[in-house]
């Protein structure tokens, strides 16, 4: 999937995993030879993750453990791509949109950000501190950057509404 959207050798791409949980996905980078952040609040996800790691690729990881509004966005470098899958939804609006602008600027020109955002019919209990987006709104985060993906998924299961929009997008050279 990344070499379809990423046209560089791995070894000279850097990600970034917000909201990495079971670090499945920065492990299976980290294996193709991707430079990997991961970033999680949770001990327990930090843990899980630095358990898989494997010896020869340890020096290309970097966990760090931290909420989405406390990271220090000043000692990162900039990234060629940046994940956030079913993560940083999970944060009150006004954190969300601060959030959206510190990744924003912290892809480097062409990177791209993959995520998943929750759309404004999802029906989960205890939804509070959430963000949920409706079409417009999704609309007007992507404005300035390269929409290669905006697929909204809209359906029912185990009684509750999911909702959310699959984005793919890629800061232009500016």
């Amino acid at each position: 999937f990344f070499e379809t959207v990423v046209y560089q050798e791995a070894a000279n791409i850097t990600i970034l995993d917000l909201g990495a949980g079971n670090g499945n996905d920065s492990i299976f980078l980290l294996n193709k030879g991707y430079s990997v952040y991961a970033v999680d609040f949770q001990d327990e996800s930090i843990t899980r993750i630095r358990s898989k790691i494997r010896e020869d690729t340890k020096q290309n990881i970097k966990l760090i453990k931290s909420s989405f509004q406390n990271i220090e966005w000043q000692t990162l470098p900039k990234f060629d791509v940046i994940i956030a899958i079913n993560s940083i939804s999970f944060i009150n609006e006004d954190d969300f949109n601060d959030l959206w602008s510190k990744i924003i600027n912290q892809l480097k020109p062409n990177g791209v950000l993959i995520t998943r955002l929750f759309g404004s019919n999802l029906s989960w209990p205890n939804m509070e501190n959430m963000t949920l987006l409706d079409k417009s709104q999704v609309t007007k985060l992507t404005n300035g950057l390269e929409v290669i993906q905006n697929n909204e998924e809209f359906y029912e299961e185990n009684g509750l509404t999911q909702h959310a929009y699959n984005l793919i997008l890629k800061k232009n050279l500016k």
